[in-house]
């Protein structure tokens, strides 16, 4: 339906009828301000609602108006159409069901005509929509749970998890036993899983106290470097192989064993500036040919 305002006579303000748009109501006073699109210069219109009180009203309803003058307009109708199977609370809060040959969905708006929540009967879907505000769960003397059969996706700009005592995240094989588990304490942190794998182009560590416990350890590196004040190491059995070794000692070497067997396949070169060979038993020299001088 067209607007049929431009056919009156607007100085006179009389025999007004025609197609409106609701911009704002106020339920309890029972008007509405109104647009109408043929009056020129005028932007909105106080009307007052002749509708029965179960008709519901909001922003960009287009509705049907008539009056005397521009100070008594009446809403007389309601053209925007509405589903019989909706729904109002007292607010303008409804229920709406949109059902064709293919979907059949059940939604939830607001007060301003926005949806809330939205369940889809055939797919078995359920959506929870907040397009302005905040979305909050809050039970003060409860729990919260959450439960799925197959994931549960969390998507955000930032994802953010509080605790004040601990913050615990497992997997559990089929029969229900935990494989891997997190476990973020007050004053400490357990992780446990069969294969634990980082990858980072560069980690950094500040420990006061680090100790490893394990039955292996492999290191694949292309360059190692250990700077410490002391270094201990303490092993049943120590096996090292490389193509060469270059060891620079400032002030003492010391090696104390209780036997020493040097194997070398080419040549043997010791050159100091005092030598001191000293045994309290037996000293032998053994070759083909002895130079000394």
């Amino acid at each position: 339906m067209r607007n049929f305002a431009p056919h009156y006579d607007y100085e006179n303000k009389t025999n007004l009828f025609g197609q409106a748009k609701v911009l704002t109501v106020d339920k309890d006073k029972r008007t509405a301000k109104i647009y109408l699109n043929g009056l020129v210069g005028i932007q909105e219109i106080n009307a007052i609602l002749a509708i029965p009180y179960d008709y519901h009203l909001g922003k960009g309803d287009e509705v049907l108006v008539a009056g005397d003058s521009f100070d008594a307009i009446y809403v007389i109708g309601i053209l925007t159409p509405k589903s019989d199977t909706d729904i109002y609370s007292d607010n303008g809060s409804r229920a709406a069901v949109v059902t064709n040959d293919d979907t059949s969905i059940i939604q939830i708006y607001s007060k301003h005509n926005e949806l809330v929540v939205e369940y889809d009967t055939i797919e078995e879907k359920t959506r929870v929509a907040c397009r302005d505000g905040n979305l909050e769960f809050a039970v003060p003397d409860g729990n919260i749970s959450f439960q799925s059969r197959e994931s549960i996706e969390f998507s955000g700009e930032a994802i953010r998890f509080k605790a004040r005592k601990a913050i615990e995240t497992t997997v559990q094989d089929c029969p229900g036993e935990p494989t891997s588990s997190l476990s973020l304490g007050s004053h400490q942190i357990k992780l446990k899983c069969p294969d634990l794998r980082l990858t980072a182009q560069r980690g950094s560590f500040y420990l006061e106290e680090l100790r490893i416990t394990g039955m292996r350890v492999l290191v694949n590196l292309i360059q190692a470097t250990i700077k410490a004040e002391r270094l201990e190491t303490r092993a049943q059995t120590i096996i090292s192989k490389a193509r060469n070794i270059y060891q620079t000692v400032e002030n003492l070497t010391q090696l104390k064993t209780g036997r020493l067997k040097t194997l070398i396949q080419k040549s043997y070169h010791l050159k100091s500036k005092n030598t001191v060979l000293k045994s309290e038993e037996d000293f032998k020299i053994k070759a083909d040919k002895i130079n000394l001088g």
